[in-house]
């Protein structure tokens, strides 16, 4: 007879899915502002240079928790449709968001949109796991974050400039690093079932231990080694290949987003405070708060 495991009380997984965006908000801000900052003149080693890393260094923390809220929402929402319209309105957004900070304020655009990177990213799991010849398509998304890496790593190099003809608001913001992690942590979950395939596992279901905090734990435990291995993967490749340290930052500043393992291990598999002023807040609070310190340094400068 089939054993019931009982669901455990949750003494160490304290975060929500509400608390995750929050903190990833937050992080997104606070990079943002360092970008701003570093648009103004500073001698290197001064406290403005020092302030402008700090804030960098924490902004890192961001892609991965947005990265890891965009899996959390592909597994359980109801509609994949709205889901990815949701995206790409979005995406457009950010385009005309950036469009109005390049062209009206005259301001140099760092990196790309991130919900590029998100949009496509979902489109590619949404086709491989139709599992049928739908699915070839999913080399599409991969191959244009292939050549927006290409493009930067050739322009970090300054083998080319495209900038005005692959302008910034067109690419995204974390290329195929950013591809690969949210890829990486979408197959993870799907690897936990064929892990959990071991003896030591035979008598108990699979679905009875899902409902423990075990299982949430090493799910966690699932997508933190993701982040770790493919960070060290790109750090490593950014050292030795030319041009792909633009990516890894001074010092390696993308490397940082490993601490974000911090909080995803707090993450305790619930949805949260989820009202629908919240959810359309969030989602409009990224163009709202880019146009807003856009504005700001643009009347500093």
């Amino acid at each position: 007879m089939e054993e019931v495991i009982v669901k455990e009380k949750n003494h160490f997984n304290v975060l929500s899915n509400f608390w995750i965006k929050i903190l990833a908000i937050i992080f997104m801000t606070i990079d943002h502002i360092g970008i701003g900052l570093s648009t103004l003149s500073y001698a290197e080693n001064s406290p403005l240079a020092i302030t402008i890393n700090i804030f960098r260094i924490i902004g890192r923390l961001a892609f991965p928790l947005f990265a890891f809220l965009l899996v959390e929402g592909l597994r359980h929402t109801h509609s994949t449709k709205n889901y990815l319209l949701r995206l790409a309105f979005m995406a457009i957004l950010i385009f005309f968001s950036y469009l109005i900070i390049y062209h009206a304020f005259g301001l140099t655009i760092s990196g790309g949109n991130i919900f590029f990177d998100l949009l496509l990213a979902a489109i590619s799991i949404i086709l491989i796991e139709k599992k049928k010849t739908i699915s070839l398509l999913a080399i599409l998304p991969f191959l244009y974050a292939l050549f927006c890496t290409i493009v930067n790593a050739l322009e970090f190099s300054q083998v080319i400039n495209w900038t005005n003809i692959f302008l910034p608001y067109f690419r995204m913001q974390y290329d195929i690093f950013g591809y690969l992690l949210i890829l990486g942590f979408f197959y993870a979950y799907k690897l936990i079932p064929y892990i959990f395939n071991n003896d030591k596992f035979k008598d108990f279901s699979f679905e009875a231990y899902k409902t423990t905090n075990s299982y949430r734990l090493f799910a966690n435990a699932m997508m933190i080694t993701v982040l770790i291995i493919l960070n060290l993967i790109w750090y490593f490749i950014s050292v030795h290949v030319p041009g792909l340290q633009y990516i890894a930052g001074g010092l390696g500043m993308e490397s940082w987003s490993i601490f974000s393992a911090i909080i995803i291990l707090l993450y305790n598999g619930k949805r949260g405070y989820n009202a629908k002023w919240f959810v359309y807040s969030a989602y409009a609070y990224y163009p709202v708060h880019i146009i807003i310190i856009g504005l700001i340094f643009y009347v500093i400068l």
